[in-house]
């Protein structure tokens, strides 16, 4: 068993981890909105329609 701070730790780790993808996948998708706009518009619509 860890010690409770260790376990808090990595626990923050990982949602720090999550926070930081899910910022690096938005920055992505902002710069590719800015690239393409009318492609990501028609990939927005082929998305929700399989969706």
């Amino acid at each position: 068993m860890l010690p409770a701070s260790r376990r808090k730790y990595s626990v923050l780790q990982q949602l720090l981890g999550l926070a930081a993808a899910l910022l690096g996948a938005y920055f992505i998708w902002w710069l590719l909105n800015m690239a393409f706009p009318d492609k990501m518009h028609t990939l927005i619509a082929a998305v929700r329609a399989a969706l």
